[in-house]
């Protein structure tokens, strides 16, 4: 039965594997195609060129920094009694996390004006 197991375990990351190399493919030849067409019609294919605008980095280092407290926060609640581990770190996880992403809509928002 541990030999049936095991060809399962390895069909299975060989589909998930090639699934995702699979939707790789299909995107970048899609875009390429819809490239040459632009080209062949005599258009600027600029437009598929995204415009940087900096803040990146800023939503990274906030999601960071939130996931980092929200850790911190789980294991204080942990070590204090006040839930189990296996709640309170998701918990603060995706507090903290949802709290960094609306902290960067705000800081965000007001450069806008």
């Amino acid at each position: 039965m541990h030999a049936l197991e095991a060809v399962t375990a390895m069909v299975a990351m060989t589909f998930g594997f090639a699934t995702v190399f699979g939707i790789a493919y299909i995107f970048i030849t899609a875009r390429n195609r819809e490239r040459m067409a632009l080209i062949e019609k005599g258009e600027d294919a600029t437009l598929f060129e995204r415009k940087r605008s900096g803040r990146g980095i800023l939503k990274w280092g906030l999601i960071a920094l939130g996931l980092g407290i929200g850790v911190f926060m789980g294991n204080f609640v942990d070590a204090t009694g006040l839930m189990d581990a296996d709640a309170s770190i998701p918990a603060m996880l995706l507090i903290c996390g949802g709290g960094a992403l609306l902290a960067y809509y705000r800081i965000t928002q007001q450069d806008s004006y």
